[in-house]
């Protein structure tokens, strides 16, 4: 290259880092995959440190370190490693600022900690959620490393080549005082053809001439020393970077559910599709809520970077005040994450990859979860009266099947004999219980049919969302069950395994009218490869309704709980597509193989 020199470097093959991690681990890193594809990677911050901690062990093997001690050594030090991955630097996505880089080593065994330090960051949170933004779910190491002489650079930074003029971004010393945000950086623009001053006239070449020689505009790193030019690495110019982002720190926010659109920084970006979804269902009944006198838990959308991030100033007085738990969207591939809003900061700059890429906007979905003491579902009569589903476990256990609900008759609103007769529900007042019969009516006037979900948290009554179920019959109680769906159905008994479902059915993934995608847990398929082994659709025996369960509508003759709720998602589900399930009211004895219901009635048959 006539502008510019490369310093000397070693690579690590790809296939080095598929022989330390072994056939084990990686069936196991696989595993984690499917559990976060499957889940929409509702748990982030567990799922971070199950897979840390199947990598922490890892290491060179004996072999690896003596052919490095050989050709590392020809490499004048100190030295740099940095990942270069297959999956980065490409014409849609580069993926920059995802893995790990170390500078500045000056012992073998630096260099040798640094590679594995580098190859676990293919694994990272910040590194596994850009590729899935990307639609890449492989959990294949696609990793080399190179180790490479380190520029004694007087200037350094990046080239951005443009169809007439190439953009110039420099810092004094080494580029990583560029990328992480701690130096001044000067960014200029200099005309094709017009080669100004050094290193700014070299750089602009270089740009140019590697531009020819790959057919499209590219994005160059380079340092000079005082006298040459050096080429630390080149990739294409993505869409993403036909232009530096923004050198300022970046804090802007709107409100999810109230927003008029005023907020003009705010870029909806991977989070689009959920703020369209959330917003059209229920911003119009969030407000109708609040004129009723109830109150509502709004959320903000935010676009932020790094140095926003970091940057207290700029942070609104909603930010500071978060306290308890708030639940994060990071785009479709990462939903519904519920983390101490203390460690909101820690978390955002882990999964954003903001201290590799502190200029880089990323748009986010923060909501103040309300846990509260308690949850409700609840559904109008044709009398007046209101069913009221209620769990000390929260709303979230209610609807995604996991704990037994108590029922409450809720009187009609317009009879006040009747509200000063009615049993006192502990941590519910009598005045939120009578707003929430008569918002209850009030929805079911505009939705009918519409379930109701709530949360009382410290006396306080919170509206928190709908659904219009389509079909529906009431629940009824039987003689040896309480039917979810009527109807009858007959089929080898098959009991599936409740800790898996519970961590699955947590996940974003059932809603009332939707089904689950496809499944790719691996909990989920060996139970999909029973039930169609089996000569008979069998009859699900589980210990509640869980939401995941979902998945086997259309496969299984029925179902059968030990307890849970009949306004669940799953119930909602069974009986919109009418497979017959109860809540049995005696457990089934463990010598069970078969199964039978009739609306009211289970019976169970031993060999």
């Amino acid at each position: 290259m006539p502008h510019a020199t490369i310093p000397p470097a070693v690579c690590i093959p790809v296939d080095w880092l598929t022989e330390t991690l072994g056939a084990q681990r990686l069936e196991q890193i696989g595993y984690h995959f499917a559990d976060l594809e499957a889940t929409v990677g509702h748990d982030l911050t567990n799922w971070e440190y199950r897979l840390a901690s199947l990598l922490q062990e890892i290491e060179l093997t004996p072999k690896m370190r003596d052919q490095l001690d050989t050709h590392v050594k020809d490499v004048p030090g100190p030295w740099a490693v940095r990942s270069s991955s297959t999956v980065e630097d490409g014409d849609r996505q580069s993926h920059a600022g995802l893995y790990d880089s170390y500078l500045h080593l000056n012992t073998l065994d630096d260099v040798y900690a640094a590679i594995v330090a580098c190859w676990r960051s293919f694994y990272s949170l910040g590194a596994v959620l850009g590729r899935l933004r990307a639609g890449d779910t492989s959990p294949q190491p696609r990793m080399a490393v190179i180790v490479q002489s380190m520029v004694p650079a007087r200037l350094a930074g990046v080239a951005f080549s443009q169809q007439d003029h190439v953009i110039i971004e420099a810092v004094t010393g080494t580029g990583d005082t560029l990328v992480s945000g701690e130096a001044d950086v000067v960014s200029t623009h200099h005309t094709v053809g017009q080669y100004d001053t050094q290193p700014y006239g070299d750089v602009t070449r270089l740009a140019v001439s590697l531009a020819g020689v790959f057919g499209h505009s590219v994005d160059i790193e380079w340092a000079w020393d005082g006298a040459l030019v050096h080429l630390v690495q080149v990739r294409p110019v993505t869409a993403g970077l036909t232009r530096a982002h923004p050198r300022l720190p970046l804090f802007a926010w709107d409100s999810l559910y109230l927003r008029d659109g005023s907020a003009s920084d705010v870029a909806l970006g991977a989070c689009a599709s959920i703020v369209h979804a959330v917003t059209a269902k229920r911003s119009a009944m969030y407000r109708l809520a609040m004129r009723h006198g109830i109150q509502i838990s709004d959320g903000w959308i935010i676009t932020v970077n790094g140095l926003g991030l970091q940057n207290p100033t700029l942070h609104p007085v909603w930010w500071t005040a978060l306290d308890g738990e708030v639940v994060v969207d990071l785009g479709t591939s990462a939903r519904q994450n519920i983390i101490p809003a203390a460690d909101l900061t820690t978390f955002l700059t882990q999964a954003c990859g903001t201290r590799a890429d502190p200029h880089r906007p990323h748009t986010v979905i923060v909501r103040r979860f309300v846990r509260g003491s308690a949850g409700a579902v609840t559904r109008a009569l044709p009398d007046g009266g209101t069913i009221m589903e209620h769990s000390s476990s929260g709303l979230l256990a209610i609807n995604r099947g996991l704990d037994t609900t108590s029922e409450l008759l809720l009187p009609p609103p317009a009879d006040p004999s009747a509200w000063s007769a009615i049993d006192q529900l502990p941590g519910w007042p009598t005045l939120a219980l009578r707003h929430v019969a008569e918002f209850t009516h009030t929805v079911t006037a505009i939705h009918p049919q519409a379930h109701l979900e709530w949360v009382i948290e410290a006396g306080t009554l919170y509206f928190v969302d709908y659904s219009i179920p389509k079909h529906q019959s009431p629940p009824t109680r039987g003689q040896d069950a309480t039917v979810i769906s009527s109807g009858s159905a007959q089929g080898p008994l098959l009991r599936v395994d409740s800790e898996h479902l519970t961590e699955l059915s947590v996940a974003p993934i059932v809603n009332i009218g939707s089904q689950a995608p496809v499944p790719t847990s691996r909990h989920l398929v060996e139970l999909m490869d029973t039930i169609a082994a089996m000569p008979q659709r069998p009859i699900i025996y589980a210990n509640r309704p869980y939401a995941i369960l979902s998945l086997l509508i259309g496969k299984v003759a029925g179902f059968v709980f030990d307890g849970g709720s009949t306004l669940c998602h799953l119930a909602i589900l069974l009986r919109e597509a009418r497979i017959p399930a109860a809540i049995a009211n005696q457990p089934i004895p463990d010598a069970a193989t078969a199964m039978a219901i009739d609306d009211g009635y289970v019976s169970s048959t031993q060999p």
